[in-house]
């Protein structure tokens, strides 16, 4: 079979002629019916969107935590620029847009980021659910959060408060970093300390003699069931989000227990934190330092509430305020906890039920 070479026009008038014909045909598929509108009411629609975002790019007070899926403020600008549902190819083009504008600047991915982790998750709901006043600010949360969450996080199993000497070590797992005699001693104190504490790291499971040493109910079976949940993705959760967050129905303890990116989350882990934000608001609303009146508003005409408080250490009842906030955190916290407990106790009790009954010699 003979190879023909390409033709190459020489001629500056067929040169001139080709550019006309190609521009004739790029003009020729805008003006095709099923086609060139189309592209053109998309063309439209992803300018006005470009647009849209470099001018609301320049708006002062413009929320930091936009993206392609939460921007009220683009979807507002677009629709004055007569994007609408009696428009959806406008609508395609602007989302495009924004999408691209998304990926190019880590909008969402910085969401994700910020909330990648159950603690993450939890300062979030802290600060949206625990301030019944809409007063307090950032520093003042993290103090009152700092009662209302901790308890629930010692029960996470991502250490051990108890085991001070092992530096908060959890039953049954190795350190972080283990020496090669011992895998219960850490070889380096202070990266063990920030890899448990900050990174939430529990370290990998003992072997099943020494675990079983911690735990002395730990059974083969268990141990093999946990292992298999730590290193796979054998729920049907696991497998449908690829590990990002599964459960099992017992950990090494006889627990059930969830991994969010690895780290572990109980139930009563969960009820705590929901019993000492609870806690918290409840103590805050009781509060005779907080005083509520009702006005109204001189540009809706409605009446609205509004709260007075101390805000500063130094004015009367302030810390009293902050220390009744602090009690009710902690005070909410334990039952939500023993709720939890109780409920991982009930669990139990239904999977042992569910077990055929044992032949006596067994």
């Amino acid at each position: 079979m003979v190879k023909k070479n390409p033709t190459v026009v020489n001629n500056p008038n067929q040169q001139k002629a080709a550019k006309m014909k190609l521009a004739g045909v790029g003009k020729f598929i805008s003006n095709l019916p099923l086609i060139g509108k189309p592209a053109k009411a998309f063309g439209r629609g992803a300018k006005k969107g470009i647009d849209t975002m470099l001018e609301l790019d320049q708006k002062k007070g413009r929320k930091y935590f936009v993206s392609v899926f939460r921007d009220p403020e683009f979807k507002k600008e677009i629709g004055k620029k007569g994007i609408s549902k009696k428009t959806p190819l406008e609508i395609a083009g602007a989302y495009t847009a924004r999408t691209i504008g998304d990926l190019t600047t880590d909008e969402s991915r910085k969401f994700y980021w910020r909330f990648n982790h159950p603690l993450a998750i939890a300062d979030e709901a802290l600060k949206g659910t625990v301030d019944p006043t809409r007063t307090f600010k950032k520093y003042e949360i993290g103090l009152l959060g700092l009662a209302a969450l901790q308890p629930a996080v010692a029960v996470t199993g991502a250490y051990d408060p108890t085991n001070i000497a092992g530096l908060g070590r959890p039953k049954g797992f190795k350190q972080n970093n283990p020496t090669q005699e011992d895998k219960t001693k850490t070889a380096n104190p202070s990266a063990e300390l920030f890899q448990r504490f900050v990174q939430g790291r529990t370290g990998r499971p003992l072997a099943f003699a020494d675990a079983q040493k911690e735990i002395p109910n730990l059974t083969k079976g268990r141990y093999a069931n946990y292992m298999n949940f730590l290193y796979n993705n054998p729920d049907p959760l696991g497998k449908a989000t690829g590990g990002f967050i599964k459960v099992t129905k017992e950990n090494l303890q006889g627990n059930p227990e969830a991994r969010f990116l690895g780290f572990p989350v109980t139930i009563p882990a969960v009820t705590g934190a929901v019993g000492g934000i609870a806690g918290t608001r409840l103590a805050l609303q009781t509060s005779s330092q907080i005083k509520k009146e009702t006005v109204v508003d001189p540009k809706t005409k409605k009446e609205v509430t509004k709260y007075k408080r101390p805000t500063k250490i130094g004015q009367k009842g302030y810390l009293r305020m902050m220390g009744r906030g602090l009690a009710g955190g902690a005070v909410g916290s334990v039952p939500g906890i023993l709720a939890g407990k109780l409920m991982n106790q009930a669990l139990a009790r239904s999977e042992n039920n569910k077990q055929p009954p044992m032949h006596p010699y067994q």
